[in-house]
């Protein structure tokens, strides 16, 4: 027999009541005189102590009673063999494992581990298990079907083999891409893995849960009402961590100034005080060392040397952890462009479009910017997007330049015509058909009574995404006293911008890699006041540097960025000492930080990638932060409980079956009548007696 509640048993104790009622002594309490006695010495007579029982059967008939009745409240049932198996109900399960770079401090990895055997070592044969990795993006290392066709005896191992050789990488965190596409891998596999009597899929989140996780992939997405989330936090017992980043030069910094240095202290450190200074690649310190102090929490900006001779990085000591410790440096030399404007060239002359050419300043620290100028009728030999980033056409050219441009287009070379204005000739627009493959081009100039201006901008493009602000966005000024219409059939431009009038001011074709724009007026005084205006300059400078060619080893680089090569089939050496071929002008293997160099016919160049910043906020952010994002939190529970409560409801089917307790107050209430038929009895039998 079994008990459902057996804490109840406890009632039993109150069988020492009728013993208690049973040894009680009933003495005389009242006392009379007599005057006859009044001179007699009184001589009471010696008692003894009353120690034994009286009316057995009555008193075990009320002992009875109390246990019967402890027992009834007990709830007992009797358990059959045939049921004592437990089969515990199915589990989905989809297990996240964080393998970003923050998982690299001491210890953290080592608990994320514990954390998987212990779960894979719960799991039992017909649970469905799938494991992801996760950093900047997802990599799905088991799935549901994978471990079908493995016994019940190796699924555990197998598991284990498969993340043995896991470790974490240098990337950043994507907490909420990972945590959506574990929840759309269970909504995916829901039909093809459920089963009868199943429990509702779970998602078992093992991570250092550190406040630069990205999350934003959650706020677009619906979470499932029966998927919930267990995160299992890992930390690390020492929490002190800081990190260093150097800082971009200010406008008024030369390069004979020192560097700037930011240190950011986290909010859970015990430290103050580090140490900065230059090092080599053995780890060697050249130089000075500097001393900060940074407050936990709170960030601070110092001033060191430029790097000395033979400087790699910049290292920090006096933390816990190191896997941020430390930023490389790479001297970028500067790489000579062209920008080549064909076209009638008068660069002296302000009434012209090379004059304002000719002044536009274009260089940055990874480029120096020449001007090119060709009358359009010599050929256009070895033009190379990387070299020339951009060419300016303000007259018709023959046949072959226009199959040389077609081609420079598709490598992701970046044209703008300039419509000029006499449009009597139609060798203008032949060249815009050739290059555009639109049909029937057509150029006239347009009336204007006055002057036009801006109309629509697409400030969402990355020409005038710049001009996105309020402060910038005022075109107003700006005044055309000539322009354009352009017209065709067929076309497969889009207009970036218009006049007031609504006829095309600049429209753009995308090629494979490159792009067209046609300007339907000029920017010289003779025509506009756009070379005049603050507009000229940036809107100039994001034709000439798109977002490619900005990127182009610009220096500043995290693990997986791609980095645009000048040339493809190029050897790098990575920071292990590997050499490896690009045989595209863009490098993928961007896989850890340090010093990647590359040779070039033009000299070597050399580029540094650098942990993301987001990386080294590692005080652990809070789970409601996932609940105000929709994410259902709830804790998963293991075999063995699952097993305890499959049992506790087994149990109480049982019980509310058998109703044993029923039969019990029944007795109860037999042996009551008996014991008050028997009380009154024994009380009427005394009576008679006396």
């Amino acid at each position: 027999m079994s008990l459902l509640a057996p804490l109840f048993a406890l009632g039993a104790v109150a069988i020492g009541i009728p013993f208690l009622f049973h040894l009680i002594q009933r003495r005389p309490k009242g006392e009379t005189e007599f005057s006859s006695l009044m001179f007699l010495k009184p001589s009471p007579p010696r008692l003894t102590r009353r120690s034994r029982l009286d009316n057995l059967l009555l008193l075990l008939l009320r002992v009875a009673c109390i246990l019967l009745l402890a027992l009834a409240f007990t709830r007992p049932f009797l358990r059959s063999t045939a049921l004592l198996g437990l089969h515990a109900p199915a589990r989905r399960i989809v297990m996240l494992v964080d393998t970003s770079a923050s998982m690299r401090r001491q210890d953290t990895w080592k608990q994320a581990l514990q954390e998987v055997n212990s779960v894979v070592d719960d799991l039992q044969a017909t649970d469905q298990f799938a494991l992801l990795t996760f950093d900047a993006s997802t990599t799905q290392v088991i799935g549901f079907d994978d471990l079908q066709d493995t016994p019940n005896a190796r699924r555990g191992t197998s598991i284990k083999e498969r993340i043995r050789d896991i470790r974490p990488t240098w990337y950043p965190t994507n907490l909420g891409l990972a945590v959506v596409q574990a929840a759309e891998l269970l909504e995916t596999a829901a039909e093809s893995v459920q089963q009868e009597g199943s429990l509702p899929p779970q998602i078992i989140l093992v991570s250092d849960m550190q406040t630069g996780s990205r999350l934003y992939e959650l706020d677009a997405f619906e979470w499932p009402a029966d998927v919930k989330l267990d995160v299992r936090t890992v930390q690390p017992q020492k929490m002190t961590n800081a990190s260093l980043r150097l800082l971009p030069p200010a406008a008024t910094e030369t390069v004979e100034d020192q560097m700037r240095v930011r240190v950011s202290n986290t909010q859970a450190s015990s430290s103050e005080q580090f140490q900065v200074g230059w090092s080599d690649k053995q780890g060697k310190l050249l130089g000075r060392e500097y001393s900060i102090h940074v407050p936990a929490g709170q960030s601070r900006v110092a001033k060191i040397d430029r790097p000395p001779p033979l400087a790699t990085h910049v290292r920090l000591v006096g933390d816990d952890h190191a896997f941020d410790n430390t930023y490389y440096w790479a001297t970028i030399k500067p790489r000579a462009r062209t920008l080549l404007y064909l076209g009638e060239a008068a660069p002296d002359d302000r009434e012209h479009l090379s004059h304002y050419l000719k002044h536009l300043v274009l260089d940055n620290a990874t480029a120096t910017v020449s001007l090119e100028m060709n009358d359009g009728t010599q050929p256009l030999i070895n033009l190379d997007p990387i070299d020339t980033p951009l060419v300016v056409i303000a007259q018709a050219l023959p046949a072959e330049s226009n199959r040389t441009l077609k081609r420079y287009l598709a490598e992701g070379g970046r044209v703008l015509l300039v419509v000029p204005r006499q449009t009597d000739s139609t060798d203008f627009q032949t060249m815009i058909e050739q290059l555009t493959d639109a049909g029937d081009v057509s150029l006239q100039e347009a009336e204007i009574d006055d002057y036009a201006m801006f109309g629509d901008i697409d400030f969402q493009h990355p020409l005038f995404q710049v001009f996105s602000d309020p402060r910038f966005n005022d075109f107003t000024k700006v005044r055309f006293w000539s322009h354009r219409r352009l017209q065709a059939t067929s076309a497969t431009w889009k207009n970036i911008a218009t006049y007031d009038d609504n006829d095309p001011l600049l429209v753009e074709q995308q090629y494979d890699q490159g792009r067209l724009w046609i300007l339907t007026s000029g920017w010289h005084p003779a025509e506009s006041q756009l070379a005049l205006s603050t507009k000229f300059v940036p809107l100039f400078t994001n034709m000439f540097q798109s977002e490619e060619s900005r990127s182009l080893l610009s220096g500043d680089y995290a693990p997986g960025d791609k980095v645009l090569l000048p040339l493809s089939d190029t050897s790098i050496q990575t920071p292990d000492g590997k050499t490896v071929t690009a045989t595209k002008s863009v490098f993928t293997a961007t896989e850890a930080p340090g010093v990647y160099s590359l040779a070039e016919d033009k000299g070597p160049q050399s580029f540094a990638v650098n942990l993301d910043a987001d990386e080294s906020k590692t005080s652990p952010v809070e789970i409601d932060t996932l609940e105000q994002r929709g994410v259902v939190i709830g804790k998963s529970r293991s075999l063995q409980e699952l097993k305890d409560q499959q049992r506790q409801m087994r149990d109480m089917e049982l019980e509310r079956r058998q109703n044993i307790w029923r039969w019990l107050i029944v007795s109860v209430l037999g042996l009551l009548f008996m014991e008050t038929w028997l009380g009154g009895w024994i009380t009427m039998r005394r009576k008679t007696q006396a």
